[in-house]
């Protein structure tokens, strides 16, 4: 019966990247937010509970050179950690966490650059550095502090819908208009049950 049980948990290993999944009791999340006097530091998901403040960004696999830059790490992750209450700053972590690509997680000048596995794990198992009402008094801080981001708009194709709609509507008057022409207007008459 143990082997069986060992096996069947071997082969359903548990999904990476299901940290939307922790518990609510114990963990509270933000998405896409940013502080209002610096609206260009975007966090993609922040994460408050027992192994402490998590404010990610998300990366594609591959990252330019730019994103992974020492310095703008390490200013990434003093704006970051500038967010929390004072007596919470030692428990901040920023996060920029790699989508696909191998699994890593590396300590780069106060920044934690991991992949969504890595960081599940570390977000799960790491010791706990936060209370319940500590996470919960954080989390409150930071939901007053820091201002929600609007999903970005694909322009490109709502403009291209709209323009596709107003040739339509622009064919469909010229049909009316060609057909009235060709008609002529006893023929009009005629269909318009006068004649």
């Amino acid at each position: 019966m143990g082997a069986a049980t060992a096996r069947t948990l071997v082969a359903r290993p548990r999904p990476a990247g299901s940290l939307a999944e922790l518990p609510p009791a114990y963990w509270s999340q933000m998405r896409r937010v940013c502080s209002p006097g610096r609206p260009h530091v975007l966090i993609d998901h922040v994460l408050v509970g027992p192994s402490g403040i998590y404010l990610i960004r998300y990366l594609p696999a591959e990252p330019d050179e730019a994103c992974l830059d020492a310095a703008a790490l390490a200013d990434y992750a003093a704006v970051v950690a500038g967010l929390a209450l004072p007596r919470y700053r030692d428990r901040c972590r920023p996060v920029l966490c790699l989508r696909g690509g191998a699994e890593r997680a590396d300590e780069v000048d106060g920044v934690l650059v991991a992949s969504v596995g890595a960081l599940e794990h570390v977000v799960r198992f790491a010791t706990p550095v936060l209370s319940s009402s500590e996470a919960r008094q954080a989390y409150t801080a930071l939901r007053a502090d820091l201002v929600d981001v609007p999903p970005e708009v694909d322009t490109s194709r709502r403009r291209l819908r709209a323009v596709v709609r107003m040739a339509a509507a622009s064919a469909a008057v010229a049909a009316v208009s060609v057909g009235a022409l060709l008609l002529g207007p006893d023929a009009m008459e005629l269909l318009a049950g006068r004649g």
